[in-house]
Order: C-alpha cells, then structure tokens, then sequence
C-alpha cells in the first residue's frame, strides 16, 4: 500500500494538544453488517464535549450517526488507517472504500486554510479522502431507492437526502462526487467583522481568537486592494480585549482608500482574509460638506415620512449616482416631459433611465417606464448599435414588501428594482470608489 503523504503531513502539522474533543458525522450503508462510508464529515473542537444528544438513525439500507471522539483516539485512528481501510469513530466501524486500484483512499489537503470557512466557519486545515463513486458503492440498489426509504429510518428520522447532506457537509448518492471523508483542524484565530468610520477612515478589526494575539504574534496586514498589501503590525498596546476570546485592533484609512484587504498573518502565515469598504477620494471630499454621509443617507434610506419625502430621495438618488461618476440629470416628476425622474450616462455606449418612487409602485408604472425607455433605446440604437439602455426604477422599501406579481412584471419588462437593500449596497460600492463598469453590473443583476 503506497504511502498517504497529505494524511501523514496533517496528522504532523495539527497542534493535536490544542484541541479536546471531535465532533464527527456520517452516513453509510448498510452491508451485511459492514458500514460502508457515503459522506462523513469530522471537526476538531477546543472545548470539551457539548452536552448535546447524539444522532443515531438507521433502516435496512443506511446508518446515520453524529457523535463526538476523544481527539487522542481520533489521532490514533487517523495513524491506523496507514494500514488498513477501516476508520474507528467511538463505537462504529467505518469502512472507508474504493473499489479500485489499491482499494485505499485518495487523500489530498486544501492548501489553503480560508477554503474551510464556508464548511466550518473558521479557517481551518482540510484533509479530504475521496473513495469509490455512491452508486458502486450501493449496488445492486439505486439511489431512488435509497431515497424512497429515509422515511423508514429510526429512531431519529429524516424527511430528505438534504436533511443528511446537511449533516455530512456536502452531497450524497450524487455520482458528480465521490464517496468522502473530511476532516476539519480549525486554526486558533479569525478575522471578525470589521467597519471603517466613513469621516475619519478609522479601521476597526475584530478578530476572535482562542490564544492571546500578543502571546502568539498575530500581525495584521492592511494594504488597498490590488496594489497589495501593507505592513501594519499592531504591537501588543493596541489590541483591545473585548471578550473571552474577542479583541479589537485599529488602524487608519487614508483619503481614497477605497476597497481594502485585511490579512490575518501569525508568524508570517496568512491563516484569514477580507475586505471592508473604505472611504473613496470623492466620497472623503463630498463628507467634508456632508459630515459621515448624513443627508444623503437620509434621503435614499428614510425612516419615516417627512414634508418633501419624495423629493428628497429623488435628489438622494441623482446625487449618489454622481457620486458614483455617473453624469445624471435630474428631471423630476412634474418637470420630465416623458416621465423619467432621471437619465444617466454610465459608460460609452450605456445610458439608464430611472424613476424614483417612495412607495411599491402599481404594475402599469413598470409598462409606461418600459414604453418611454423602449422609444428612447431605439433613438440610441438608430445612432450606435452597440449602445444600451437599462430601465431602473428605485423606492426605499424591503424588497420582501414588494409583491411577487410586481417582481414577476418587473423581470418579464427587463426593469432593474432597485430596493432598500440594493441601495445600501450601491452606497456602499460608491464610497468604495467601484467604477462605473462595476456599479452597471450591480444594477444589470438586480432585473431579476
């Protein structure tokens, strides 16, 4: 049997003292006795073991269970599978196939630790062992048949396939997959959420850690993005303790900061990744008239009703997307000779019209927003064929209060609805300083 280098090289370089416990989970079928693997999903935990009951379910074709290991036995069954195929978790013998080659499991480690965080939420060292397809695996039965049966299993029951997906992380009885171990070792530390005051370009970073960062050397490396990073160590007097495992590191943002990466490096290693939205060149300006944004927050996201509501969220509106270096006139309801609050020039070739509304709109406006824009799109296209149009129509309300049959119009007639959550965003991509190209592709995705 060749030598499983990646699973040798994890069980090295995880600080195994670190942790206590494991929590694991898998599906597998039932054979002749023999738990034959489908999907198992293993993480390694600081703390001790939760007072939480373990799953348990099983029925003539599969065995469900979640529970959690010592991690010193979990270590000494990882060592054992160098010779053999059988992985022991607490009491189950789970047989780890692959009804080819040498009959042992592939396993391959994620060089990078931020690929875990959609799975465990942490970065995380990954090992993954892949075996035989689900369907070789189950023969001579069929997945529907595999399917048909989870309402049969006891005593814990699942409804669906992606109530046990849900448990093992990933999919099963799906041929596109392989059969499959995970295994997650979580690093001591991640990056929180982080905010950037919009006057001053103060960064505040939040990192949750298990260590002190000041006993461990965790650095942060702050740097404008695409331009790469730079070095800022926060030495020990400027983390902030906030909680058990919390703590708060600050740093300053310069005018035209724009979109910035923050790199969580212990010792030298990048373990965590992101990036906040710091204050564009433009939009630093525009707040020295308009103090952290205020007026223009105000009158594109009201909390209440005010005299000149309408008026004022259109001019919110006009004067976000100039902000946004989109050249756009402001035309006003009683003054547009065809309707249109707004026409706005994006980029050579694309022009938006848009209306601005304070209330969901009835469906005819989304037909006479589409009638005007269709007699102006032909003008342009007459011109330059290449030229496009975009219809836009903005109010500042959920998009769940805007009725499914108003969105359902809205997509058949191709108008980008531009909702209170969607204005949010755009604000936040225009303080950033996101060029005109990238605010387009924002507003194109949103005539869903």
């Amino acid at each position: 049997m060749e030598s499983n280098t990646d699973l040798d090289r994890f069980l090295q370089e995880v600080p195994w003292s670190l942790y206590a416990t494991a929590r694991y989970a898998f599906v597998a079928a039932s054979r002749e006795g023999a738990l034959l693997n489908l999907g198992c999903s293993i993480t390694l935990e600081v703390a001790g073991c939760p007072s939480i009951i373990k799953v348990e379910g099983e029925n003539e074709h599969l065995v469900v269970r979640v529970g959690w290991i010592d991690v010193g036995e979990l270590r000494v069954a990882l060592e054992n599978l160098s010779a053999g195929n059988v992985l022991v978790l607490d009491e189950s013998l789970l047989v780890l196939q692959r009804l080819d080659g040498d009959g042992s499991y592939q396993w391959s480690q994620r060089k990078s630790l931020m690929d875990a965080k959609s799975r465990v939420a942490w970065p995380a060292r990954w090992l993954s062992g892949a075996g035989s397809s689900p369907t070789k695996i189950i023969e001579p039965l069929d997945s529907r048949t595999i399917e048909s049966s989870l309402p049969t299993i006891t005593p814990d029951r699942f409804a669906s396939l992606r109530e046990l997906e849900k448990l093992v992380g990933g999919p099963l009885l799906n041929d596109s997959y392989s059969a499959s171990v995970d295994i997650f070792a979580p690093v001591y530390a991640r990056l929180g959420r982080s905010s950037v005051a919009p006057r001053s370009g103060q960064l505040q970073i939040a990192v949750e850690s298990l260590i002190d960062p000041k006993v461990e050397g965790l650095e942060l490396l702050v740097g404008q993005r695409g331009r790469g990073p730079g070095a800022i160590p926060l030495r020990t007097q400027l983390w902030s303790r906030t909680s058990e495992r919390g703590w708060t590191a600050t740093a300053h943002l310069a005018p035209g900061a724009g979109w910035t990466d923050i790199h969580l490096t212990p010792r030298g290693r990048n373990i965590d990744h992101d990036v906040v939205a710091g204050p564009s060149l433009a939009a630093s300006l525009y707040q020295q008239l308009d103090p952290d944004l205020t007026w223009l927050r105000q009158a594109i996201l009201p909390v209440k009703r005010s005299p000149g509501y309408q008026r004022e969220f259109e001019a919110g509106i006009v004067a976000l997307l100039n902000l946004g270096n989109m050249a756009t006139v402001h035309y006003g309801r009683n003054e547009s000779p065809r309707g249109f609050d707004f026409i706005a020039y994006l980029e050579p070739d694309r022009f938006m019209t848009g209306d601005c509304t304070v209330e969901a709109p009835a469906a005819e406006k989304f037909e006479k927003l589409f009638g005007r824009a269709g007699a102006l799109k032909s003008i342009i296209t007459q011109a330059r064929e290449s030229a496009e149009l975009l219809c836009a129509l903005f109010l500042p309300v959920p998009y769940v209060e805007i009725s499914a049959a108003l969105r359902g119009r809205a997509r058949d007639l191709e108008v980008a609805l531009v909702s209170r959550e969607r204005i949010e965003e755009l604000l936040t991509a225009v303080v950033s300083g996101d060029p005109p190209r990238i605010l387009w592709a924002m507003l194109e995705r949103w005539r869903d």
